[in-house]
């Protein structure tokens, strides 16, 4: 079985503290999405289903920005590089662990490679 991240609600309260603490430091928030869909994929099967709202919050997808440095602040804080291409934005970690594309709609595709396995998040940004 395919255990996804999940943030709970002291969790969430240390992350929206973590960015007001983020933004005294000069970071921005890049991009803030709310996911509404989870597929967890493995060798053998996949497991699709729509997220509660407590989930769509749990799982929100936060990457910050400072100066031209991005971090995928939902993720533990990884790197990532940013590339435009066509009409998307699509961030991709240093290290191999994932990316999320954004579309010119704020919909948006979260994918976290996994050992032996991938999780991905769909839905849009809510404007933060």
């Amino acid at each position: 079985m395919i255990l996804p991240r999940r943030l709970g609600l002291r969790s969430v309260a240390c992350l929206l503290v973590a960015s007001l603490v983020t933004a005294a430091h000069g970071e921005e928030i890049a991009f803030w999405g709310k996911p509404n869909r989870q597929c967890a994929m493995g060798r053998a099967d996949a497991i699709c289903k729509s997220l509660t709202a407590e989930q769509q919050e749990s799982y929100r997808s936060v990457v910050t920005q400072e100066g031209s440095r991005y971090l995928w602040k939902s993720r533990e804080g990884i790197p990532l590089r940013r590339v435009v291409q066509s009409n998307f934005t699509i961030f991709v970690a240093e290290t191999g662990a994932g990316f999320i594309k954004v579309g010119p709609d704020g919909s948006y595709v979260e994918v976290v490679h996994l050992l032996d396995s991938v999780i991905g998040y769909w839905g849009g940004s809510d404007g933060r």
